[in-house]
């Protein structure tokens, strides 16, 4: 206590108060520091104002702006940060002017040098163009030219002599042409004349060229005469060969009617006739009469023929007609009808026996039909079970498929029900009759559809989401090409040329699509596409 009376505070206990002592200790520094602050930061001020001066002074000999004073609203205190920005952007300034001074400076000197070489070939071609102008009075001279014809000038005049001469060469050419010509055209006269001389005297003296025409006249006739003579000929010769055939077979047939005659026994030939016809009668009664007698026999009760000819020959004729015609009436009133009834009650009696008793034909018959019903029965098991177990691996094949489906087949069906706007909801693959795998098309109520089911268009839309799928999967691994149709939507109605060309317009992200078509509505359709804007362009060729 006695300590704190002179500091007149009342102290707190020495733990407390020791803190406050080092508290007070750091404020005695701090204290201090400040005023060695204060005194530097007085140094800085004086400094700061010194190096302002300094850039001033220098931005007034570059003969640059000071920058613009500070706002009212803000202190007055100079700083130099300001105008330390303004000098160093000044400094880039003149650095770049200096850069680009020296970059002339140094364009310059290779220009006076360019100059001074130019001049010096300036020189030189002057002194060459007035030896080549003397030169050139000289030629022209000797050309008999004007001293300031142009070279333009002297070269058609040139050329029109170059072609002066090649006329007057080519004359020369055609004149030696024409007297070999002539020539020959005199040789060939002569030879007409000696020809003439040989072949038609008549006309020995003509001119050659009515000679040749007559000539080409009689050739023709000639040529006409040898066609129709070798056509004469030929049927000369065919008729001689049908001639000697003729007369070949008419010695067979001679001797043929010869021996004829002499197995008849007739002295010429027109009595063959009249004896063949005779034969033939005699031979239609003797198979008459043979056909007679074996009737007689069979009804003759085992008599011969002889018995019944001594038995006829003690019988009266017209009592027998009397008793053949009463029996035939008795026949047509009694034994007819009753006779249709047997034979119906016979039928029925056939069939009945044949159906209670049978025959061992029937009962073979009957024990073949067990039999094969028994193996039918076993073979249609065997077909039940075969066919249910093809049904069970075809459905493991299916879905193994689907699990491991072909990336093509997938696309295939995206196109394909967008092609046929729903109406078949994909492709899949099934197989035939033969086991063998097909395409089918898929409804979607699952109905499979073959491809011979479909109609042409639905084929169409087939194929070209087979393209499509099999370019986009060609596109994954390769550089695509450009597609190429032409007239692909003929069979397509309204909706399904929309959707196709949809299509189209989206394959053509992937590639560029080229679509021909002589169908304005085509063009139209292609035009109302939700990206036409951006995918289509319509272009029509004349």
């Amino acid at each position: 206590q006695a300590l704190w009376t002179e500091m007149d505070l009342a102290p707190l206990p020495p733990r407390e108060m020791s803190a406050w002592a080092g508290q007070l200790l750091r404020l005695r520094e701090k204290t201090g520091q400040g005023e060695e602050l204060r005194e530097t930061a007085n140094t800085l001020a004086l400094n700061r104002d010194a190096q302002r001066q300094h850039l001033i002074r220098a931005l007034m000999v570059c003969g640059q702006p000071q920058p613009q004073p500070q706002p009212q609203n803000e202190p007055q205190t100079p700083t130099l940060r300001p105008l330390l920005e303004h000098a160093e952007s000044c400094l880039s300034a003149i650095e770049r002017s200096a850069s680009l001074r020296a970059g002339l400076e140094k364009d310059v000197a290779e220009l006076e040098e360019t100059t001074r070489l130019l001049g010096r070939e300036l020189a030189r071609t002057e002194k060459a163009l007035a030896a080549w102008t003397t030169e050139w009075a000289v030629l022209m001279r000797e050309l008999g030219l004007d001293d300031q014809t142009t070279p333009g000038e002297v070269s058609d005049h040139l050329q029109s002599i170059a072609d002066g001469l090649r006329l007057v060469d080519d004359a020369k050419q055609i004149e030696i042409r024409i007297q070999a010509i002539e020539r020959e055209a005199e040789d060939f006269e002569r030879d007409v004349q000696a020809l003439l001389l040989r072949l038609a005297p008549n006309l020995a003296g003509r001119p050659v060229d009515e000679a040749i025409h007559q000539l080409t006249s009689q050739l023709t006739e000639q040529r006409a005469a040898k066609s129709r003579l070798d056509e004469l000929n030929k049927q000369l010769r065919q008729a001689e060969k049908e001639a000697r055939d003729a007369e070949a077979e008419l010695h067979a047939a001679d001797a043929v009617l010869s021996e004829l005659c002499r197995q008849a026994g007739c002295d010429s030939v027109d009595q063959l006739e009249v004896i063949e016809r005779r034969f033939l009668e005699q031979r239609a009664l003797t198979e008459e009469l043979r056909e007679v007698e074996r009737e007689l026999i069979d009804s003759g009760d085992g008599l011969s023929l002889e018995g019944l000819e001594t038995e006829a020959a003690e019988v009266d004729r017209d009592q027998v007609l009397a008793e053949i015609n009463a029996l035939d009436q008795r026949i047509d009133r009694e034994l007819n009808p009753q006779r249709g009834v047997i034979f119906e009650q016979k039928l029925v009696a056939e069939q009945q026996f044949q159906a209670m008793a049978g025959s061992d034909e029937a009962s073979a018959l009957a024990e073949q039909a067990q039999q094969t019903l028994s193996e039918v029965r076993a073979h249609a098991e065997r077909y039940i079970r075969l066919r249910l177990a093809a049904r069970l691996l075809r459905d493991e094949i299916e879905a193994f498929r689907r699990k491991h489906r072909d990336p093509i087949l997938t696309q295939a069906s995206r196109y394909f029900s967008k092609l046929t706007c729903a109406s078949l909801s994909g492709v899949e693959t099934d197989f035939d009759e033969s086991d063998q795998p097909v395409l089918v098309g898929v409804r979607p109520n699952g109905e499979r559809l073959r491809v011979e089911a479909m109609s042409t268009g639905t084929r169409d839309q087939l194929y070209l989401a087979l393209r499509l799928a099999a370019l986009d999967h060609y596109a994954e691994s390769a550089e695509p090409l450009p597609l190429i149709v032409d007239d692909i939507l003929i069979q397509f109605d309204d909706d399904r040329s929309r959707a196709t060309l949809d299509a189209l317009a989206e394959f053509s992200s992937k590639t560029q699509v080229i679509l021909f078509t002589h169908h304005e509505r085509v063009a139209d359709e292609a035009r109302r596409l939700e990206r036409a804007s951006e995918r289509v362009f319509v272009h029509a060729l004349a």
